[in-house]
């Protein structure tokens, strides 16, 4: 294939923002078969497949398609500032937001705000709208951005000011104020919901979608300027072959026919289980349990006085000195912590339950467990 296309700022805008819009809306949908459909215990690699499409994990396509995004609109910025220097212009502030989406793509990609996230956590413990911590610290540095280049904004002609407006607000909407609005919906819950998952995609969208205006307002810009940035691989310069749109739409077909088959797959297999189906338990809450020498089992019903003694608990307390049964009523399960001794504190394990969403519950220690064993016995 040889092709020599340039690079017009309404189709790349377009083309770009659909992408995002596809992706968004495909994520709805697997979000809501991962929290409400699927049984992740029973469909691991199902679920892990659904994943690679979710805009609100970090190691995911649509998280590497923000990335990219951030990165094209950071190489554009280094061409204008380039430009800028060879026709004798100031390009200091362009140098510098070309700087600064580079530091976007690659926080996007490695989530690096999480480590000034965490310090405000711990350093402030907010709540609501500021409760993930990284709008205490990010807020005042875009404050600064704003005092740094207002002037450089009003300089630009009227069609880019306006298009970076455009864009900043979608991006800016979207970054702070949307995701703050995710943030008050996760900690009302505990954890992660599906309505949080809703609000939380909303938010990718408008970063996406900001930055897809941001790209097609800079290219427009180079063209006033009378720089035409045109695609040409596996083509040399002089080459004038028209780009065969039909396969890149056949290719766009495949690949979502392949996603809707993924999806309608997972929604087929048997069994529910979400964040509020029957079965499920947070695969983290587990791994927050086990801890060395605990054992932590899981097995279908609540364990208290009214039930019959289940033979799990029954066959771990004739093996280890120390249980701790909790009982989740949500899911109708209960998880069984078994060791020579059990070191998580009450306390500590209803932060643990209330950190992945279980708001009811009853934790019962090794002394209730076993008088509930004995009465079953009728000892």
């Amino acid at each position: 294939m040889r092709f020599n296309a340039p690079l017009k700022p309404r189709r790349v805008g377009l083309a770009l923002g659909a992408l995002a819009a596809y992706l968004a809306l495909q994520n709805l949908v697997t979000e809501y078969l991962v929290t409400e459909v699927l049984n992740q215990d029973a469909y691991p690699v199902a679920a892990d497949l659904l994943d690679l499409f979710s805009v609100n994990t970090e190691e995911s396509i649509p998280t590497w398609y923000a990335s990219l995004l951030l990165l094209i609109a950071a190489v554009l910025l280094f061409l204008i500032s380039r430009a800028k220097r060879r026709s004798g212009e100031s390009a200091g502030l362009w140098t510098g937001l070309a700087g600064i989406f580079l530091y976007l793509s690659l926080d996007e990609g490695i989530v690096i705000h999480e480590i000034a996230a965490n310090w405000a956590r711990e350093a402030f413990n907010p709540t609501g709208f500021l409760s993930f911590g990284w709008h205490l610290v990010f807020g005042p540095l875009l404050i600064l951005f704003g005092l740094v280049y207002f002037r450089f904004w009003l300089r630009l002609p009227p069609k880019t000011r306006l298009g970076f407006a455009a864009a900043g607000i979608l991006y800016v909407g979207g970054a702070f104020f949307i995701e703050g609005i995710s943030a008050a919906l996760w900690e009302a819950a505990n954890g992660v919901t599906y309505p949080y998952l809703v609000v939380a995609t909303v938010e990718e969208f408008c970063e996406m979608l900001g930055v897809v205006v941001f790209i097609a307002v800079l290219l427009d810009y180079m063209a006033d300027q009378g720089h035409t940035l045109v695609l040409t691989p596996f083509a040399p310069a002089d080459s004038s072959t028209s780009p065969d749109l039909r396969r890149w739409a056949l290719i766009g077909g495949v690949i979502v026919l392949m996603n809707v088959a993924l999806v309608a797959g997972v929604a087929s297999l048997p069994g529910e289980g979400g964040l509020g189906g029957d079965d499920f338990v947070y695969p983290s809450l587990v791994d927050q349990l086990t801890v060395d020498g605990v054992v932590v089992a899981r097995t279908a019903g609540r364990f208290g006085f009214n039930a019959p003694p289940d033979p799990l608990v029954v066959a771990l307390a004739e093996q280890f000195p120390a249980l701790t049964v909790i009982s989740l009523s949500a899911t109708d399960t209960t998880l069984v912590l078994a060791g020579e001794t059990i070191p998580h504190t009450s306390a500590g394990l209803i932060d643990i339950l209330h950190s992945n969403g279980e708001t009811q519950f009853v934790i019962l220690d090794d002394a209730a467990v076993r008088l509930i064993l004995r009465r079953a016995a009728g000892d």
